[in-house]
């Protein structure tokens, strides 16, 4: 429903997508979980209660291959949620024809969400078949869409959707990072966590501003950005650099992390692999937004489609008039829109929302913090929880 708020033909298809790939990712993860309790059925009886402990403790005494069953269709089932490649078909359109607040949720909450259940699963199958054969699963769903994300990021003339492929990339570090199981990498993992929802966040929002400032979400057509929007713009090429790994953000410092953590274990080749990747999505993200953004402003913009874009039927892009035709909407001259009286034949300077420079301001925040000085109960925190998930390297 919330995917499908705008109510266009491009949102409407795209929530049917998300809600028929989602709700079979489900259903997988479902059998995953019916299978995982008869493999404890085997050792604790039928009829016991799934608790994690529990498994947990007796995990080792399952049968194998029920066990590896389960953790692939876990793995499967969560990661369509969560966005894995070959099952991320849904994530690119839904993020972009989603209501800005709508997908900076999405990529956020409900991907973290998705990775935090194949964590559990994570943790039963390496108890109690070993850590070689999830580890083996992971790295492969993990370089699946690592690849085709920087590839697609370097095709991709859509903001939004730009913003999507780079969610991808960064679950797939996420499973390679898992994949690595050093102590140092899988506490960069937890902290990329928290710092790609605070990253993508902030660039949802930013986007968001764009969007409603130019009508529309192609790249050749928002050029300007950071002189039309005063702050949105600048703080949206910020996250675009978190995103990318630039320090002094959270996600360079989680993404060295990882990568320290891979150098130091027996899957070398694969951190410098993950390395070259990474900075190829990066380089490319970086490239086309930062020369959109950073450009000079054009002395028009298009005017908004009946059915809007980004919601901006409802937030004053348009209004149908008796007659049936679309006047365009004035912005709203008030302190908190920034907006300055300007020249006829061109584009006004300001911010649409003032709620989203305060949002943007709390993530770039969060990033900075995290990327520079973690709060020390943050720190002790990941390092208790990679210690729970570190199992027998």
């Amino acid at each position: 429903l919330l995917v499908a708020l705008d109510d266009t033909p491009g949102a409407t298809e795209a929530a049917w997508k998300y809600v028929l790939i989602a709700s079979m990712g489900l259903g997988v993860a479902l059998v995953a979980t019916i299978i995982m309790y008869y493999a404890g059925s085997t050792v604790l009886g039928t009829g016991f209660e799934l608790f994690y402990p529990r498994l947990l403790a007796t995990a080792s005494r399952f049968p194998q291959q029920v066990t590896e069953l389960a953790f692939v269709l876990a793995v499967v089932g969560f990661g369509t949620k969560m966005g894995l490649v070959p099952m991320h078909t849904w994530l690119p359109d839904a993020h972009s024809e989603a209501p800005t607040p709508v997908s900076a949720l999405l990529s956020a909450a409900l991907l973290a969400i998705c990775f935090y259940a194949i964590l559990r699963y994570y943790e039963i199958t390496a108890r109690g078949v070993g850590p070689g054969f999830p580890r083996e699963v992971l790295l492969a769903f993990g370089f699946a869409s690592l690849v085709l994300a920087a590839l697609s990021v370097a095709v991709q003339r859509d903001l939004k959707r730009l913003l999507a492929y780079s969610s991808i990339e960064h679950m797939g570090v996420l499973c390679i990072g898992m994949s690595f199981a050093a102590p140092l990498a899988i506490v960069g993992v937890l902290l990329h966590v928290l710092a790609h929802a605070a990253a993508k966040g902030t660039a949802f929002f930013g986007a968001g501003s764009v969007v409603r400032k130019f009508h529309a979400k192609d790249l050749g057509q928002v050029r300007g950005g950071v002189s039309l929007l005063p702050w949105s713009g600048p703080m949206l090429v910020l996250a675009i650099l978190a995103l990318s790994a630039l320090p002094p953000f959270g996600i360079f410092r989680s993404e060295f992390l990882i990568v320290a953590g891979g150098l130091r274990s027996p899957a070398d080749t694969a951190a410098a692999v993950l390395v070259a990747l990474v900075t190829a999505a990066a380089m490319g993200l970086t490239w086309y937004v930062g020369r959109t953004l950073l450009s000079a402003a054009p002395d028009t913009v298009a005017e908004p489609s009946l059915g809007g874009v980004d919601g901006f039927e409802r937030e004053g892009g348009s209004m149908a008039t008796a007659g049936g035709s679309s006047v365009p909407a004035v912005e709203p001259a008030t302190p908190t829109t920034l907006l300055a009286a300007a020249p006829a034949g061109t584009v006004p300077r300001g911010e649409p929302s003032a709620w989203i420079v305060v949002s943007m301001l709390l993530g770039l925040a969060a990033l900075t913090l995290l990327g520079v000085a973690p709060p020390h109960p943050l720190d002790v925190l990941l390092r208790h929880a990679a210690a729970q998930l570190e199992v027998a390297r």
